[in-house]
């Protein structure tokens, strides 16, 4: 199993290379660095921070229709001559968020990316183009989110990993036309106190930037640490070979959830 940490917010060079020193220490494949078109760039950034002398990879979202094949498949040949498989592509297709005007400042396609639909279809054809420029020098990994199954058979032709939420995955995964990739990731927020009631309190009273209090209870894997560990080896007979941890906001705790993602690698390799 490889577990990923899932960076929500900007971020500066320095305060990078610390987290990675953290997230090195404690066995992480990646750490994602997510895309808001009204926020700082995440790519140079983790240029800046990336070190030859770790594996742990920079997992940088990036939306198709934000950037150009071309230009993508350059810059995955520069950062792999510099760092040599260490950058992971998120390739999104475009969900905005609040406060973005991304449909408004595009140039001439807007009527072609207006809908998820649309957007879906554009990234096809994005990854079909990306995937001939950058075979010849740097095919990065993958990573692709979506439950649709139009996005699941997307993965399987380009190689990618489906990434799901936790919970919608073991939805899903109890259907019989189901599609599960080869590489499967799943994604949920990780909250440990000392007891499961005082884990559930915070849990109630916290949540992601952006949601209402409370909301995160489907979504977060809360407890003592056995209890987390317990909730989280589950997956691991469900087809599942990589998983993304998020924190809540307001959490102190964030190095209880290294440590524990520690101890299950090394439980794993035992």
């Amino acid at each position: 199993m490889r577990f990923h940490w899932f960076y929500r917010t900007n971020i500066s060079v320095p305060e990078l290379i610390s987290l990675s020193s953290d997230l090195e220490d404690a066995g992480y494949y990646s750490v994602l660095l997510t895309y808001h078109s009204k926020t700082h760039d995440m790519l140079l950034p983790s240029f800046g921070a990336a070190s030859n002398s770790q594996k742990l990879k920079y997992m940088i979202a990036m939306r198709t229709y934000a950037i150009s094949p071309e230009y993508m498949a350059m810059i995955c040949k520069i950062y792999n001559e510099v760092f040599p498989d260490k950058l992971i592509i998120n390739v999104c297709s475009g969900d905005l968020q609040q406060g973005e005007s991304s449909l408004e400042d595009i140039v001439f396609i807007r009527d072609l990316i207006d809908n998820n639909e649309k957007r879906r279809e554009y990234t096809k054809q994005w990854l079909n183009n990306f995937k001939k420029l950058a075979i010849k020098n740097y095919f990065p990994e993958l990573i692709m989110g979506g439950h649709s199954d139009r996005t699941k058979e997307l993965c399987k032709e380009f190689n990618a990993i489906n990434l799901s939420a936790g919970t919608l995955y073991k939805e899903y995964y109890v259907r019989e036309n189901k599609i599960i990739s080869d590489k499967q990731m799943v994604e949920f927020s990780v909250v440990i106190r000392d007891s499961d009631e005082e884990a559930l309190s915070f849990v109630s009273d916290h949540g992601v930037d952006g949601h209402k209090k409370g909301d995160d209870l489907r979504w977060t894997i809360y407890g003592t640490k056995e209890t987390v560990k317990a909730e989280i080896k589950k997956y691991y007979d469900l087809g599942v070979t990589d998983i993304l941890i998020s924190y809540l906001s307001g959490d102190n705790n964030i190095s209880g959830i290294h440590q524990m993602v520690k101890e299950l690698i090394l439980e794993e390799k035992a």
